[in-house]
């Protein structure tokens, strides 16, 4: 079930120089719903991962859904579960776009290659996802669900950590073999790159950076960034001066923006030249530690002002009813909407 508000005021945003203020007026002309689907551990709700963006999103009237998947749950029961909710929320054959930050990427890949689908997938945005595995989680036992190991797991934690395992490079290898493009999908993809060293991912970095020499400081550019093994697709670039939680930003959503919809008119958008300047890389510093505060904050605001205590909810938007928040975690939601307000 539902309750609505809608916190935002429409109007002007400011926008960082690095993003061409140009790009800003396509937004407005994207049809289709927005799906935001987090990484591993996340609660969107709680953390304000994708607010930024929401906040925009909401200004120019698209439509979108944040989704509060399983946190540790596997890349197909997390695709179960997301399925399950959007089939609910959404009337039969709706065409949406899919991005997906980290592990959510991956759910996003995996959803849009399957078949009979309520819905329609138009395109696939990964937005620091380990496409090809992280090398240094090879180490890690594989949890399939039905090891003794995963029971013994599973029993004191209430969950195995199976989206973890799932992010070996041995488990993508076979994911990736399995999992193959659907041709009526378009593919896009981003990376983030540390350059300028950072506190906060100095402990993460000195690990990573013995398995890949460029890096968010969670996942490597390499494996980030598409390429033909992964089948059709487009590398929208690799952002110098974006961490693995910053590479969720307004400079990165606005750049998307008119590859969304140009797919949407059945086209394509030329791929824009990112920045590596050393001032862009500190104001995309700047702004990521600002975003990142700021998303908090309107969460605990927004979960104040919906009236539940439990940040494990999804939440959608539009422009007719503002926001709704569902008083569930996802793969238990009761989404059902009259038909009039379905989207």
């Amino acid at each position: 079930m539902w309750k609505e508000y809608n916190p935002l005021k429409r109007g002007s945003s400011p926008c960082p120089s690095f993003i061409h203020h140009s790009t800003m007026n396509l937004c407005p002309t994207l049809t289709c719903p927005v799906i935001l689907i987090h990484g591993w551990t996340d609660v969107p709700a709680e953390t304000g991962t994708w607010k930024v963006v929401e906040k925009f999103l909401n200004r120019n009237g698209i439509h979108f859904f944040v989704p509060a998947i399983a946190r540790y749950g596997t890349i197909e029961e997390r695709s179960q579960l997301l399925i399950k909710d959007m089939a609910s929320l959404y009337q039969k054959g709706q065409t949406v776009h899919l991005i997906g930050h980290s592990l959510g990427g991956l759910v996003a890949r995996e959803i849009a290659g399957r078949e009979e689908l309520p819905f329609r997938v138009l395109s696939v945005t990964t937005l620091g996802s380990p496409n090809r595995g992280l090398r240094y989680l090879d180490v890690i036992p594989v949890m399939d669900g039905t090891s003794e190991d995963a029971a013994t797991i599973r029993s004191i934690f209430g969950t195995d950590f199976g989206g973890l395992t799932n992010l070996s490079c041995k488990f993508m290898n076979e994911f990736n073999q399995k999992t193959k493009n659907n041709p009526d999908v378009k593919y896009f993809s981003w990376a983030g790159e540390i350059v300028i060293p950072t506190v906060s991912y100095a402990p993460h970095w000195l690990i990573v950076a013995r398995f890949y020499t460029k890096s968010d400081g969670i996942v490597g550019v390499e494996t980030a960034k598409w390429d033909t093994d992964l089948g059709p697709g487009t590398h929208l670039g690799t952002v110098a001066g974006l961490t693995h939680s910053s590479i969720v930003c307004l400079e990165v959503f606005v750049k998307t923006l008119p590859h969304l919809r140009a797919t949407e008119l059945g086209s394509t958008a030329p791929v824009e030249t990112i920045s590596r300047g050393f001032r862009d890389q500190l104001a995309r510093r700047v702004v990521g530690h600002k975003s990142a505060f700021e998303g908090r904050l309107m969460a605990w605001k927004d979960t104040k002002r919906h009236g539940s205590g439990d940040g494990s909810s999804g939440y959608a938007f539009d422009a007719s009813h503002g926001y709704k928040y569902a008083h569930s975690p996802t793969g238990s939601l009761n989404f059902s909407l009259d038909a009039k307000e379905k989207q």
